[in-house]
């Protein structure tokens, strides 16, 4: 009887850590709460943004946000881009780029920026290097003419940033 109290004893202890050393992840919006303090933005000018996690990044998930820098005297609305690859665990800032409407072409007027999204396509660079697609998407408010238009700008990981080497390539 005490051998098996003693091997009950022993599963029970060596259970608990097993449980403590699960990895978990992040909810998306506990996620995007500690990117906005990180990069000290206020979610009140954040419009657009998007999550993705790709299975080519292990425990990494991606996030992309549309910044609001102002609305200009002819209403046009110009947003800073903020893509962020976070660790998806400890929400950790691993990749980090920004652009200002200026550099990006981020700027809503007679065409809107529609949608914003992460393309996980894995996009083969050279043998070893890889990058992920930003599709920024505008259109118009017509109903009797309509438009769309789709962008693709790629980005690759070098250091703690994110290299751009693919800017606004028109896909649709």
């Amino acid at each position: 009887m005490r051998i098996l109290n003693t091997l009950l004893l022993l599963m029970i202890i060596s259970c608990g850590p097993l449980v403590n050393r699960q990895k978990v992840i992040l909810s998306q919006e506990l996620m995007v709460n500690k990117v906005l303090a990180e990069l000290q933005l206020n979610q009140s000018e954040i419009h657009l943004y998007n999550i993705q996690s790709p299975q080519d990044y292990l425990n990494e998930t991606i996030l992309v946000f549309a910044e609001e820098e102002s609305i200009d005297d002819q209403d046009r609305e110009r947003y800073t881009s903020h893509i962020v690859i976070v660790n998806s665990i400890t929400g950790k800032i691993n990749n980090y780029f920004s652009e200002n409407s200026i550099e990006n072409g981020w700027v809503s007027d007679a065409l809107f920026i529609d949608e914003v999204k992460v393309d996980t396509t894995t996009h083969k660079l050279n043998e070893t290097k890889t990058a992920f697609g930003v599709i920024v998407r505008f259109r118009n408010s017509s109903q009797s003419s309509p438009y769309v238009e789709e962008n693709l700008s790629l980005f690759m990981k070098e250091d703690d940033r994110l290299k751009k080497v693919l800017d606004t390539y028109t896909i649709y």
